[in-house]
């Protein structure tokens, strides 16, 4: 009698499996030999999508960042056929200087099937004042009002050097098929040191708000960034003349401030609540000591107020670094989810950069609030380790993350990875108390890299979770454009240990927790992370930094070119 695995008996000559194919006819013990010693073809649960213009033969392909987001509108929820809108920064494009945002349609991100749908709608939005785009926020730079019309705010930086911080905002309005409706560019006044990036909107009481970054001059030609608010009109997306600052004390740096959830809050204030999270360069606990600030805003209509009873302080007192950067936030009602990173001393050798998770609930005490520590320091590893984005599911008791990381288990060390990671909560406090699974992702050609900030994370069809960031593509021997990663895997973790390729690029995943330690901040050696209430290094100021732009410059709305339809997916 033959033995299970030579496929000699049944029918054709021996043969055996392979992880890609198994050819020949095969009995279900057969089948289940080979599962076991992981040499049969099971079916892919993965899919890495390369979004952009990877293969192009001719001419110079444009590169596609992923700096923008990852969107659903409430349309193409409703319709239920798994679509996203994909905003990122397209570079190396004919007729646009320096670089201009991407709006692509028509992606239909399939959970547990390779990426498809037709591309039918990609513009390109940069003006003439510019030489370039910034993307590089980590808030919300869309809002979507009732009507399905959105607008989307961005800067662009206007002369040749980034000194001084010449930057100008530019706002935008689509209606629901995408057309542009009015666009709008904004400095801050005065002029001396002029600078305003990083926007984002929200809407806060049926009113579309503006927060961005304004460079305000101080004394010895010094400046001060603080938090412009202000409220713009939704048909000509002019400032209402309303504005304020929230600023810190001292030299403060505030920035990447997100506005996420608006809400009633039944609680200390009242009003609609914008929960925050600001990346602030403050002086209480340190020279410049990068932190972060919770804040909650609260808009009426015709007021903005900050709720100064809950200001919150997170900072790091670890050893061998006190920095600690802001990278996401999730809100559910008056829980935030904080994530940030900062470096230590590892418990193997040198200064690495852990991740760290904060979960604290509005009107607690500082002595509440949980820290959570996640380092790659295990299992022969001593690697920085960064998080970059997060995505709630409270329904579920889960907390997913994203970042970036060395491409272990790869076959090409070198280069870096993106990881996905679930954290479990507790159901009843909700707290991240364990990690679920965490599994890397690699590009054995190219790095790979985790979209920072708000929407860069996002639960898709079929109890799959959705990646966002990028990497590059070999489309030439000359040139390897960057194009937009998305990685689609289950929500339990399953899309791991497989292999394939995506254009010219092998892709692998491997299951990375043997080298990562999840640990509350008490047991985490040097890791020290601190939360601090009721801090009164935080204020708000009425009157505006933001003055109309005297020169508009030239509004472009147009078709890319070359037009970045192209996408290609893998198996992972």
């Amino acid at each position: 009698m033959v033995g299970y695995g030579e496929n000699g008996s049944v029918i054709g000559p021996q043969n055996l499996p392979t992880g890609s194919v198994a050819s020949g006819v095969w009995s279900l013990g057969e089948v289940a030999e080979a599962q076991r010693d992981s040499i049969w073809p099971n079916p892919t649960l993965g899919h890495w999508t390369f979004l952009g213009d990877p293969t192009k033969a001719s001419g110079q392909p444009m590169s596609i960042y992923s700096e923008g987001g990852l969107y659903q509108t409430a349309a193409q929820a409703a319709a239920g056929n798994n679509e996203w809108l994909v905003l990122g920064r397209v570079t190396d494009t004919a007729g646009v200087t320096g670089s201009a945002l991407a709006v692509i349609n028509g992606l239909r991100i399939n959970g547990n099937a390779p990426s498809s749908g037709t591309i039918s709608f990609n513009k390109g939005s940069w003006w003439s004042l510019s030489d370039g785009i910034n993307l590089q926020d980590v808030g919300s730079v869309i809002a979507e009002d009732a009507s399905g019309n959105l607008y989307i705010q961005y800067s662009g930086y206007v002369g040749s050097t980034y000194n001084p911080p010449r930057f100008f905002s530019r706002v935008i309005k689509l209606n629901s098929s995408l057309a542009e409706q009015v666009a709008y560019s904004y400095k801050n006044s005065p002029t001396v040191n002029e600078g305003l990036q990083k926007g984002i909107f929200t809407f806060m009481n049926n009113d579309l708000i503006s927060m961005a970054n304004a460079y305000e001059a101080q004394a010895f030609g010094t400046i001060k960034i603080v938090k412009a608010v202000n409220k713009h009109s939704t048909s000509t997306m002019q400032e209402g003349g309303q504005g304020y600052h929230v600023e810190g004390a001292g030299q403060s740096n505030t920035s990447q401030i997100f506005a996420q959830h608006v809400l009633t809050n039944t609680g200390a204030i009242s009003g609609q609540t914008a929960n925050g999270a600001i990346q602030n360069y403050d002086d209480t606990y340190g020279s410049m000591r990068p932190q972060i600030q919770l804040v909650q805003l609260t808009w009426d209509g015709s007021n903005l107020s900050y709720n100064t009873t809950m200001d919150f302080t997170l900072y790091s007192n670890s050893t061998g670094g006190t920095d600690y950067y802001l990278s996401d936030m999730e809100t559910e009602g008056n829980d935030m989810f904080v994530a940030g990173y900062g470096a230590a001393t590892s418990i193997v050798s040198g200064n690495k950069y852990f991740s760290g998770f904060c979960k604290y609930t509005w009107g607690d005490s500082s002595g509440t609030v949980d820290f959570y520590v996640m380092k790659l320091q295990t299992g022969g590893k001593n690697e920085n380790f960064i998080v970059s984005g997060l995505c709630l599911d409270y329904a579920n008791n889960a907390l997913y993350a994203h970042g970036t990381a060395p491409n272990i288990g790869a076959a090409n060390t070198g280069l870096s990875s993106l990881w996905i990671a679930k954290l479990n909560l507790d159901s009843t406090s909700k707290k991240p108390t364990s990690l679920a699974w965490i599994n890397s992702y690699c590009n054995e050609s190219y790095g790979a890299y985790a979209k920072q900030g708000r929407n860069g994370l996002k639960l898709t069809a079929n109890n799959t979770i959705t990646s966002f960031g990028w990497t590059q593509n070999q489309a030439s021997a000359s040139y390897a454009p960057a194009v937009i990663s998305l990685i689609t895997v289950p929500t339990d973790g399953s899309a791991v240990g497989g292999s394939g390729t995506v254009g010219s690029s092998s892709v692998t995943s491997h299951d990375i927790s043997s080298y990562v330690l999840y640990q509350t901040v008490s047991l985490s050696t040097n890791v020290s992370l601190i939360a601090n209430s009721g801090a009164t290094n935080m204020n708000v100021r009425n009157g505006t930094l933001i003055a109309d732009a005297d020169a508009q410059g030239t509004s472009n709305y147009t078709t890319l070119t070359p037009d970045p339809s192209e996408y290609i997916s893998g198996g992972v």
